[in-house]
């Protein structure tokens, strides 16, 4: 992600906007999105080259994540205007959650790891009523 802040007190929100939309041109010409980012974004993670990692989508704003969500891997959105600030993002890669039916294996394969958790949590409060009875002296 890119983000070039606006500054409406000095007349420069319809400067950044302009400029917003030439690195937006650029990047769709062929420009190197991290060294754009690099070069112009004003975000922390700018010297990542605006790489925020894997996200999901509560992890930014709902407008961005709306524009995020909806671009294709290598695809580079709109410019973003929110606030006094212009966004532009690039998508490169995307990663779902798969969906698995429920066959009888999955099923079983979820049984056995719900006894497992609720065997663990029972062994878990016999040790701790144990401890909590128990007297040691030392001599």
């Amino acid at each position: 992600m890119i983000m070039i802040p606006g500054h409406k007190e000095s007349g420069g929100g319809i400067a950044q906007r302009s400029m917003a939309d030439e690195i937006r041109a650029k990047l769709i010409t062929g420009a190197d999105f991290d060294k754009m980012a690099q070069m112009y974004s004003e975000d922390s993670t700018r010297d990542l080259g605006g790489d925020w990692g894997w996200i999901d989508d509560k992890t930014l704003s709902p407008e961005l994540s709306q524009v995020a969500f909806n671009l294709k891997p290598g695809e580079i959105s709109r410019v973003v205007d929110i606030g006094d600030n212009h966004y532009i993002l690039k998508v490169e890669a995307r990663q779902g959650g798969e969906v698995k039916p429920l066959t009888k294996e999955l099923r079983t394969e979820i049984e056995a790891r719900l006894r497992q958790q609720q065997a663990q949590e029972l062994q878990d409060h016999w040790l701790a009523s144990l401890r909590s009875k128990a007297y040691i002296k030392t001599f």
